[in-house]
C-alpha cells in the first residue's frame, strides 16, 4: 500500500480505482469501493470507464461514429459517477476517469499511484475466457496495486435499497 499506517495501525489507503462499464457486475464493484472507503477514512476513489473505437482506420470518414461512441461513454460514466456519489455520501470524493483504451489498459494505468484496484467479474469461462482472458484476470496478474475482484451478484447494484 502506498499510504502511511492509521492511527489503528492500518496501512492507509489514498485512492481506490473502480472498473465501470454498464454491466451488474460492475455496479456491484462500485457500490463495493464506496464502501470500503469509509473503512479507510474516505480516500478518493476513481471511477475508470474505458471505451474504444472499434474502427481503427483514421481515413474511413466516420467521425460521428465515433463522437457518438464517446458520447454513450460519457453518459453512461456519468450516470454511474452520480449514482456512486448518492450511494457513497458525505467525505466520499468521486472522481471520473474515461479512458479510450482496452479496459485492461486503461485500468492498468489507471492503477499506477493507486493503494487498490476493485473490479467486476462475469464469472464467465469456457473457450473464450481461456482464449482472451478476463478483463478481472489480465488486472489481478498485472496490476502495480493490489486487486479486489467482485463476483456478480454479491453486491446489490449502486443505489438499490435493500
Amino acid at each position: 500500500m502506498h499510504g502511511d499506517e492509521d492511527e489503528q495501525g492500518r496501512a492507509a489507503v489514498a485512492k481506490i480505482v473502480v472498473g465501470v462499464d454498464d454491466s451488474e457486475h460492475a455496479h456491484g464493484a462500485l457500490r463495493w469501493a464506496c464502501a470500503e472507503a469509509h473503512f479507510w477514512d474516505d480516500p478518493e476513489v476513481v471511477v475508470v470507464h474505458a471505451w474504444h473505437y472499434p474502427y481503427r482506420n483514421r481515413r474511413s470518414g466516420h467521425t460521428d461514429l465515433k463522437a457518438g461512441i464517446e458520447a454513450d461513454a460519457h453518459e453512461a460514466l456519468d450516470e454511474l459517477v452520480a449514482t456512486a456519489r448518492s450511494a457513497a455520501g458525505e467525505g466520499v470524493t468521486i472522481t471520473p476517469s474515461l479512458i479510450e483504451e482496452s479496459p485492461v489498459e486503461a485500468l492498468l494505468e489507471a492503477a499506477r499511484g493507486a493503494d487498490m484496484l476493485v473490479v467486476g467479474s462475469r464469472g464467465r469461462g469456457g473457450f473464450k475466457a481461456a482464449l482472451l482472458g478476463s478483463v478481472s484476470q489480465q488486472v489481478a496478474q498485472h496490476a502495480p496495486c493490489p486487486v479486489v475482484i467482485i463476483r456478480e451478484g454479491v453486491l446489490a447494484p449502486v443505489g438499490a435499497t435493500s
